[in-house]
């Protein structure tokens, strides 16, 4: 539910925000709607959601009508020969435009993908993690802007090694760990809920 106000003020620049946005993995469109919420997409903006599985994509037309109802927006639909959901979320002040398809982020830059334009801000909640990361990077580089900016949050597991990390950063290096430990084993694991699969923490430096 929160995002580093250090990576926040990089995003928002002075005071930047976009026309367009592409975000990647959409699923259930959470980190579409936190976009908005952040006030990244400039009003009367588009934001294009992708994602290989089709049957979350229909679905998550019901995580946007509560969040709509939520914040008093309404929501018009739009018919799209193409897109699995066309819509427009409004109220008095502010309008914005959502597309959803299917697709792959291998897709990107090729000539099987739906998305023609190039995006200064491209965003993707916990999907390096799910793909081959190198592969990933190099698609999405296809249509970003030169000066873009690229988001991915990603999760981490007990597998992940944090790095690299600086010479004089190792107490607050075993603390984080001391913290992960505890919300990835003794809450996660005790609790049954679903970890994921990640690896990034020790690739995604060295890819980058």
């Amino acid at each position: 539910e929160a995002i580093n106000k250090h990576v926040l003020s990089i995003l928002l620049g002075k005071k930047r925000t976009y026309d367009k946005i592409l975000d990647l993995g959409t699923g259930s469109g959470l980190q579409i709607r936190r976009n908005i919420e952040l006030g990244l997409l400039r009003n009367g903006g588009l934001i294009i959601g992708l994602d290989v599985n089709r049957d979350d994509l229909k679905k998550s037309i019901s995580s946007f009508k509560i969040w709509a109802k939520k914040n008093r927006f309404n929501i018009k639909t739009s018919n799209d020969p193409v897109a699995i959901h066309n819509f427009t979320i409004s109220n008095k002040k502010k309008s914005f435009t959502i597309k959803l398809y299917d697709e792959s982020v291998y897709d990107l830059g090729t000539k099987k993908s739906k998305i023609k334009d190039s995006f200064s801000l491209v965003t993707g909640l916990s999907l390096l993690e799910h793909t081959d990361m190198k592969k990933s990077l190099k698609s999405i580089k296809k249509i970003m802007k030169k000066d873009g900016l690229l988001y991915l949050p990603i999760n981490y597991d007990q597998h992940s090694v944090f790095g690299p990390t600086n010479k004089n950063s190792f107490k607050e290096e075993a603390d984080l760990m001391q913290l992960f430990n505890y919300s990835g084993i003794d809450y996660q694991f005790k609790g049954k809920v679903g970890t994921g699969n990640s690896h990034c923490g020790s690739l995604l430096p060295s890819l980058a």
